[in-house]
């Protein structure tokens, strides 16, 4: 039998995090939330996630912050997927901003997220961690 994934979702508007977690269990993932940018540190570094769900807009940090302590900390050791309510364009600008961190995104959703779609982008972030591309 194998392991349940990880996710770690991190919003800081607690009904959004709470909807996310909800989608993720039920998907039969094992998943925490967090609703700041130091609470989502300490659980990152207690729970050791495979999967991050992270908001780019939040009181106390944003997203790209907080992919600079990932990838600084804990380089290339969980999977990113933002979900904003911003334009793909903004992401993107992350995205690039993110990838010499160490701590790149992975896939992009916006808000409001569908179970289907939220879904499909999860099994495809751990199917790309389990099955890494030959080098």
């Amino acid at each position: 039998m194998t392991s349940r994934k990880k996710i770690l979702v991190v919003d800081d508007s607690p009904d959004v995090a709470e909807v996310l977690r909800n989608f993720a269990e039920r998907l039969g993932y094992d998943t925490r939330m967090a609703t700041s940018a130091k609470a989502a540190k300490d659980l990152f570094r207690e729970f050791q996630p495979d999967i991050v769900v992270l908001d780019v807009v939040m009181p106390d940090t944003d997203g790209v912050e907080y992919l600079r302590w990932l990838g600084r900390e804990f380089p290339n050791r969980a999977a990113i997927l933002v979900v904003s309510g911003f334009p793909g364009e903004y992401v993107t600008s992350m995205h690039r901003l993110s990838e010499p961190l160490n701590a790149g995104i992975s896939r992009f959703l916006s808000k409001p997220v569908r179970l289907e779609a939220f879904g499909k982008a999860l099994d495809e972030l751990i199917a790309a961690r389990e099955n890494p591309p030959a080098e």
